[in-house]
C-alpha cells in the first residue's frame, strides 16, 4: 500500500468511526424506546389490577357485616344493595366497579351506628372511600398509556428510519472505497447487512453487527 492508499484508508477509517458512532447512538435509542413502550402498558396494567384487588377485598369486607345486619334486621333493600362477594366484585367491569363499591361505602355511613357492634368504624368507612378514590384513578390510565404508546411508537419508526439513513449514506458508501483493499472485511460487513426474516429466526430483534477496519 502506498502513501495515498493509507491516507485514503485512514479518511475511511475515520468516516467509519463517525458513523459507527452515530449508528451505536441510535441503536441505543431505538433499545430505549423499545423498553419504554412496554413499560408504558406494563406498568400500569400491574398497578391498577393491585388497585382492583385491594378495593375488591375491602369493600366485599365491609359489605359482609351490613349483610349480617341487614339480615337480623329483616331489611331486604339494604341486603340487596351490599350482598357482593369478592368475586362478584373482581368480575364487576372496570367503570362499574367503583359505583358498586361507593354503593357499599354508602350504607355502611348511613348505618353507621348501627354497625359499631358489628366491626364497622368511621375510620373503615373512610378506608374504602380513599381505596375506591384510588382505584377511580387508575382507571383512565389505560387510554392514556393508548396514547403513549402512540406517540413512541412514532419515535421508535424515525430512529429506525434515521439509523437506516446513516447505514445507507455513510457505511455503505465508504465501504465501497474498501472493496479492493479490504474485500474480506467488505464481503463480512455485505452479510451483515442481510436482515433476517424475523419468522424464521428464534428472536425478533434485528441487529447489524459491525467489524472493526483495524
Amino acid at each position: 500500500m502506498n502513501a495515498k492508499q493509507e491516507a485514503k484508508l485512514n479518511m475511511f477509517r475515520a468516516t467509519q468511526k463517525s458513523a459507527v458512532n452515530s449508528l451505536n447512538a441510535k441503536i441505543t435509542s431505538i433499545i430505549a424506546t423499545a423498553q419504554q413502550e412496554d413499560l408504558v402498558t406494563k406498568g400500569i396494567t400491574i398497578d391498577k389490577a393491585e388497585a382492583k384487588k385491594t378495593l375488591c377485598q375491602l369493600a366485599a369486607d365491609v359489605a359482609a357485616p351490613i349483610i349480617a345486619y341487614a339480615a337480623a334486621n329483616s331489611n331486604n333493600q339494604l341486603l340487596k344493595e351490599v350482598s357482593f362477594t369478592y368475586s362478584d366484585l373482581f368480575k364487576t367491569k372496570d367503570d362499574q366497579l367503583a359505583p358498586r363499591c361507593k354503593n357499599i361505602h354508602d350504607a355502611a355511613q348511613a348505618n353507621l351506628a348501627a354497625l359499631g357492634t358489628y366491626g364497622i368504624s368511621a375510620a373503615t368507612v373512610t378506608i374504602l372511600q380513599n381505596t375506591i378514590n384510588n382505584y377511580q384513578a387508575k382507571v383512565p390510565d389505560p387510554r392514556n398509556a393508548a396514547a403513549q404508546k402512540v406517540t413512541i411508537r412514532a419515535n421508535l419508526k424515525n430512529l429506525i428510519k434515521e439509523a437506516d439513513t446513516v447505514l445507507k449514506l455513510q457505511m455503505d458508501k465508504t465501504i465501497v472505497g474498501l472493496k479492493k483493499t479490504h474485500p474480506d472485511f467488505v464481503s463480512t460487513y455485505k452479510s451483515n447487512r442481510v436482515i433476517l426474516d424475523p419468522s424464521k429466526t428464534s428472536t425478533s430483534i434485528k441487529g447489524v453487527i459491525i467489524s472493526s477496519v483495524d
